[in-house]
């Protein structure tokens, strides 16, 4: 049974069946950031994809909401701690280790983990646990915050 693309927010995805499909990374990371790109008015937006970090066997749409949302909120804690500055931004990205694990991340240069976004990265975990990862966060008061997504490695 297909599953039609979700749009919103995690929580709206977490009741939805896994649909696992090939997912070119490096194109999920930048679907993920586009629409947070805002040129002038918004903080810079740095993609640190590997080269060759390939492709993944998981549910696209579910991880892209995730990821969308940890952009969004990124977007929100930069803008909040009043910082738009070239370097004073938003780093998303995806790498390899030791080849056995691919990392997804979001960091920001916000003001650290708001009492608002705890919700939103609870059901993150939900999410990114039903399709068999595991998410890391690492936050200092003032100086932002990096949300870290890890899955074993399982290739298409």
């Amino acid at each position: 049974m297909a599953v039609q693309p979700v749009e919103g927010t995690p929580s709206t995805v977490i009741a939805h069946e896994v649909e696992a499909e090939p997912v070119d990374v490096a194109a999920l990371v930048w679907d993920a950031a586009e629409p947070i790109l805002g040129g002038w008015e918004g903080p810079h937006v740095r993609l640190a994809v590997e080269p060759g970090v390939g492709t993944i066997v998981t549910d696209r749409n579910r991880l892209l909401a995730v990821l969308s949302r940890l952009a969004e909120d990124a977007r929100e804690a930069v803008r909040a701690a009043g910082r738009t500055a070239w370097v004073d931004g938003i780093e998303m990205g995806a790498r390899l280790v030791d080849g056995c694990r691919l990392l997804l991340w979001v960091e920001d240069r916000g003001a650290g983990v708001a009492a608002g976004t705890v919700l939103g990265l609870a059901i993150a975990r939900q999410v990114v646990e039903a399709l068999g990862g595991t998410v890391r966060l690492e936050s200092r008061q003032g100086e932002g915050r990096r949300v870290t997504i890890a899955f074993p490695l399982t290739r298409a």
